[in-house]
Order: C-alpha cells, then structure tokens, then sequence
C-alpha cells in the first residue's frame, strides 16, 4: 500500500531529503477470516505498522501512517 501513496505524495509535493520512521509486527500470528482458508493461523514475518515523517524538498513536512492492524 505504501508505495502508491508516497508515489502521490512526490508526485504533488516534489523530493523528499529526509525521512524517519518505525515500523513492527503488532501481531506476532494471525488468522484468515475469510474464504476457504478461514480459521487457519499463520506466522506474520512482515512489520504490518508503519509511522513515518517525510521532510520534502519544498518545506512540506507529512507524517504517513499504513497499517493492517484494524
């Protein structure tokens, strides 16, 4: 998800020059809730939150959030 609203975000604000961030796995398992997986519960190896400041090149300053933990 992230690349395509970072791409909107350089797309109307121009360079970013600086970025910080976190990100981590809140849920260390997780179960399907639908279709013909439902009920089975997998590992998570990839960080499902994201934070993070983007300093543009123009002065704007974003903070971008992604998360699958809803």
């Amino acid at each position: 998800m992230g690349p395509y609203y970072l791409t909107a975000l350089v797309a109307l604000l121009g360079p970013i020059v600086r970025v910080a961030g976190s990100a981590r796995t809140t849920f260390p398992r997780r179960v399907v809730g639908r279709g013909p997986l439902a009920g089975t519960a997998f590992a998570v190896g990839t960080p499902s939150h994201v934070t993070a400041v983007l300093d543009f090149e123009a002065g704007a300053v974003v903070t971008l959030t992604t998360s699958f933990d809803v």
